[in-house]
């Protein structure tokens, strides 16, 4: 066992006994101008290394001696943008590393979760992008997924000049975002992309950051708890895995509710849930996979007595089973290709309607991973005339009755599944494996995209972002590192009454980070998509955040701001002026209606829609419509809100509330 240990101890110098650098330092790539330029790697302890960095007719060259722990650095002055091709070599002994065609630019890390990740390819328009991706002096850099438990210091990654080829998997935001600083500023642009899909914002975190958050103390407990777990052997860790392997979606045990006749209108459910239709089931029932009914009555009109019946439940998540008065009508499982987001349509038969009682409709929902339940939208949960479609159908969304049958989450998203398959949702373990490695390479700034794994957790949002910002600048040693991130775009049923918020939390949360010097955002809530959290315009985001690059930068007077509450500008008994920044003598409705979007409320009272009026390029002027004086005020709050107002650029206003201010 001692010499066990003296191995894991030698590893790192056994690993770095040849010559190494970072993956970041490559071929194509592209330096940061005006900053020093470190290079940085390993190599025999006790050795001598030799950098040089030129042009082909003239270089400088930097000798240091290797570490007893394997590491060496160099620097070399600043350089300005432009001119000749570089060349970086590096010796060790008999070792060489040369990396050419080197250009001095701007380089901007591009991170986050999976709308950064989102691709040239799969967007919008990506034919005709990809058709204009021959960039010689645009530069991109893809880091492989890599989870890591300590920090690493190598990566991998490379290198590659944006091409239709190169270009078709890279960030679609940071590619956007790139072309135009490169056309604009006429210099070469270095784009580095390390994000991933389904990734919350501690996982991007160091883990030193994230001891200081009081919240993030039990999951770093049991995060560590885990790893340190003793496994007894390798034969016990490989039958683990294979069990875990066969759990990774929960396996239904079969319909228990039938054997309870919970689908019978007799079985009283009187002591079962209220639950909103359409809703994710763990909104009711907490978080959770496994098996849930739903039940509600509805009364038939008259006329539709003994007439067969359509019944439609939109689309539900992932599997269901659909009873009528007690008899099946229908089932959705894994034979269905896109179960999850398939429309259930079931035909119900006059055989089924009872003329002397309320039609029970009962519904068991299975989830076997993530989030479950209804899915669809309001309107596609109703009950038609089969015989006529044009007939006004019966809406069936609203509260029905719900109940658990089986819950589930220790099996397959428990402890021992963190174990044993680690993901990229555990706390720091991104930022050990995909943004430590290119620390100390300098950058311009930092693009984020990213908060929709952290929709639910608003609250700690708000202290874990602004932590991240600033972690991120001190492993930099810049603390004024520009940071630009998009706030997230409008997703899912358009709002139509005022709502309690839903992702407005988190949007309210990303501003947080508004408070830290050299940050800025970009509103989309003109671009969203109701029915898919990945809108396909990346263009709009990449060039607003351009435009902050562009002004904050680069000292171009472009107009880049969105307008933002600013101030009450005067307050009546019956009416409220609101002051707004940002809006560049225009502020106006991209529809050209009046303004929406405006949720107000009296003292005690309850949110309903204000009537609002443009008055000034920079005012509106609010109404209760009861005449009442007005306490608090929301604009565009909730996950897809109805909110119209832009600037003269067109850019939206973000959202805001004043709940904490007193009228």
């Amino acid at each position: 066992m001692k010499s066990l240990r003296c191995l894991f101890l030698l590893l790192p110098t056994l690993l770095f006994a040849e010559l190494r650098l970072p993956a970041i330092f490559g071929s194509h790539m592209v330096l940061q101008q005006k900053r020093p330029i470190p290079v940085w790697g390993w190599a025999e302890p006790g050795s001598k290394v030799q950098v040089t960095l030129g042009d082909g007719s003239e270089g400088q060259t930097q000798s240091t001696g290797v570490e007893k722990d394997g590491s060496w650095r160099v620097e070399f002055p600043a350089r300005p943008a432009g001119g000749e091709p570089l060349t970086l070599t590096v010796l060790s002994g008999e070792e060489t590393r040369t990396f050419v065609d080197i250009l001095m630019g701007e380089v901007w890390l591009c991170s986050g979760q999976s709308n950064m990740d989102w691709s040239i390819a799969q967007s919008g328009d990506a034919e005709k992008h990809l058709a204009e991706a021959e960039i010689p002096q645009l530069r991109l850099f893809r880091m492989a997924r890599s989870i890591a438990h300590e920090e690493d210091p190598v990566g991998k990654g490379m290198w590659k000049v944006s091409s239709p080829e190169s270009a078709a998997g890279i960030t679609a935001v940071g590619w956007h975002f790139g072309r135009e600083i490169q056309r604009t500023q006429g210099v070469p642009v270095g784009i580095l992309h390390s994000a991933w899909g389904g990734t919350p914002a501690e996982s991007w975190t160091p883990m030193p950051t994230l001891h200081k958050l009081e919240f993030m103390g039990e999951r770093i407990e049991r995060y560590h708890q885990l790893q340190n777990m003793p496994l007894e052997s390798k034969e016990t860790l490989e039958e683990l895995q294979q069990t875990l392997k066969n759990l990774k979606f929960l396996q239904d045990p079969g319909n228990r509710g039938f054997f309870f006749a919970w689908h019978l209108a007799e079985h009283d459910d009187a002591n079962w849930k209220d639950a909103p239709v359409p809703a994710p089931m763990e909104s009711t029932h907490g978080l959770m996979d496994g098996a849930v009914w739903y039940r509600t009555s509805v009364p038939l009109p008259e006329e539709w007595l003994g007439k067969d019946l359509i019944l439609e439940l939109g689309t539900i998540d992932d599997f269901d089973v659909t009873y009528v008065n007690g008899r099946e009508v229908g089932r959705t499982g894994l034979e269905t290709p896109k179960y999850y987001a398939h429309p259930r349509v079931y035909a119900v038969p006059a055989e089924f309607i009872k003329p002397d009682r309320d039609l029970l409709i009962a519904v068991r929902v299975f989830d076997h991973f993530g989030e479950g339940g209804f899915s669809g939208k309001p309107e596609d949960i109703r009950l038609r005339l089969a015989e006529d479609p044009s007939a006004d159908p019966l809406p069936l969304a609203g509260l029905w009755k719900s109940r658990v049958e089986l819950r589930q989450l220790e099996l397959h998203r428990g402890p021992l599944a963190q174990r044993l398959q680690p993901g990229p949702k555990q706390p720091a373990v991104l930022y050990n494996g995909m943004i430590h490695s290119l620390i100390p390479f300098p950058l311009q700034g930092v693009l984020w995209y990213q908060g929709e794994s952290n929709a639910g957790r608003a609250d700690e949002y708000h202290d874990l972002f602004p932590g991240m910002i600033q972690s991120w600048r001190a492993r930099w040693n810049d603390p004024e590192m520009e940071f630009y991130y998009v706030q997230l775009a409008n997703f899912k049923e358009l709002q139509s009454e005022p709502s309690e918020g839903g992702w407005a939390w988190i949007r309210e949360a990303q501003q947080s980070a508004l408070t830290l010097p050299r940050t800025a955002e970009a509103v989309i809530l003109d671009v969203g998509d109701a029915e898919d959290i990945h809108p396909k315009d990346k263009l709009t985001p990449g060039h607003r955040l351009a435009l902050h690059a562009r002004a904050q930068v680069y000292g171009e007077e472009v107009q880049h701001l969105h307008p933002r509450f600013d101030s009450f500008h005067q307050i009546k008994p019956d009416t409220v002026e609101l002051r707004f920044t940002g809006t560049y003598g225009e502020l106006n409705t991209r529809d050209g209606k009046d303004p929406r979007g405006f949720a107000v409320r009296s003292r005690g009272g309850k949110w309903v829609w204000g009537i609002a009026q443009l008055m000034a390029p920079d005012r509106i002027r609010l109404q209760h419509p009861e005449g009442t004086p007005i306490t608090d005020i929301r604009y565009a709050w909730a996950t897809n809100p109805v909110g119209n107002l832009s600037n003269r650029i067109g850019n939206p206003m973000s959202p805001f509330r004043t709940d904490t201010d007193d009228l």
